[in-house]
Formats: structure tokens, sequence, C-alpha cells
């Protein structure tokens, strides 16, 4: 009889993940990262970019991830334990985006994903069309999100929040003009000004920027 296989990961403050399948445990030990800015450095450099498709055809020119984990991690474990990611970028043909640094205490994404945007740059011109990178604006989407919390604060009954300073009275009226008007469309600049994906999505990606683009 086919046996169901359960696997429960965790992390423990010493860098030990366990795996459980079934009655049997794999421990593994693990780096740790967060450590001095020289050993940071140092695991930047010998980091390792691993290309992933979804539907594992290998197609380096459709839809696609790119994740950065430390040298010497086996990378079937990294596909399931996703807080062994450095940092990850994903594309579609020559569409790059939703670029995040995992580990936050390495860096920003300037200096964390490099290697990555390098190796997606390749695979994005592979079929000689312009590579286009799709980012958010920091400062942008605060004043967005600001607007967007005080919208739901006073839909709520509430106050404006300490989020609001971030917005204004216009952006606030734009944006419940645009919920009024279109609801797909606010879900799109909600998502990218805040950085959570609509409902029934798993990432922020281009199909969310494109509806965003007609707000």
């Amino acid at each position: 009889m086919a046996s169901r296989i359960s696997t429960s990961l965790r992390e423990h403050s010493r860098g030990l993940v366990v795996a459980s399948k079934g009655t049997r445990s794999i421990r593994i030990r693990c780096r740790t990262f967060f450590a001095s800015s020289t050993d940071h450095t140092t695991l930047l450099a010998n980091a390792k970019v691993h290309m992933i498709t979804n539907n594992g055809s290998g197609d380096k020119y459709g839809e696609r991830s790119y994740i950065l984990i430390p040298d010497g991690t086996d990378v079937d474990l990294a596909l399931k334990v996703d807080k062994l990611h450095l940092a990850r970028l994903k594309a579609n043909k020559n569409l790059i985006y939703h670029a995040k640094v995992v580990q936050r205490s390495l860096g920003k994404p300037a200096d964390v994903c490099t290697s990555l945007l390098e190796a997606a740059l390749k695979d994005a011109n592979s079929q000689g069309e312009q590579p286009i990178a799709l980012a958010s604006l920091t400062g942008l989407t605060k004043w967005v999100a600001g607007g967007i919390e005080n919208i739901s604060n006073n839909d709520n009954g509430g106050n404006s929040s300490d989020g609001g300073e971030n917005s204004s009275i216009v952006i606030q009226s734009l944006l419940k003009d645009l919920q009024s008007s279109d609801e797909k469309i606010f879900e799109a600049v909600k998502s990218i000004a805040t950085g959570i994906p609509r409902p029934g999505h798993s990432v922020v990606g281009q199909g969310t920027y494109r509806d965003a683009e007609e707000g």
C-alpha cells in the first residue's frame, strides 16, 4: 500500500532543519545567515543562481523563477524551504519582475539580486527581444499605500492611522473613484502598493502590473 508522505519542516535557532518523512527524520545542519558583514560578503560572492521553470520544461524563455542560495545548499531542499533562499526573482519571456531579498540582513535588492538579474537578462535576450523590468517605486507606493490604509480605516469607522502621513486627500479621492469604477484595477494598484498579491494570485506579477497600468 502506497504510504502517504508528509513532510514537515521547521527551523531552529541553531541552524538545524528537521525534515520528517513518515516515521523517519532527517536532520540537516544549515548555515545561519545573520552573521558579520564580512560573512555576508563571502556568502553572496559564493552563492549560486538556479533557474526553475513552473512546469519543469526547462524553457529558459517561458515563465520561470531564479533563486539565489548559499553554495553547497541542496537544490531540492531549497525548492521546498523558501527560507533557505537568499533572494529570488521572476521572469516571463522578456519581462523581469518581483525581485525580493529573502534574507533582509544581507542588504538591498541592488546589492543582493545582481547575479539573479544577470541570469534573467541573459535568458530574456535569448529570443532577440528587448528585456523589460518591472519594479515598484518605493516613495510612490508608500504614498498610495497610505491612501489605501486611510480609505480602509474610514470605511470601517476608524480614524486615519500613522500610515496616512504618507498619503493626501488627493490620492485618497483618486483611489476611491478608482475603487468605485473598476474594482479589478483598484485591487491591482493596491497589490503593487502594498506588495501583497491579489486574492487568487500567488505573486505580484506581470498581470498585476498590466491591470494597474490601465488605472
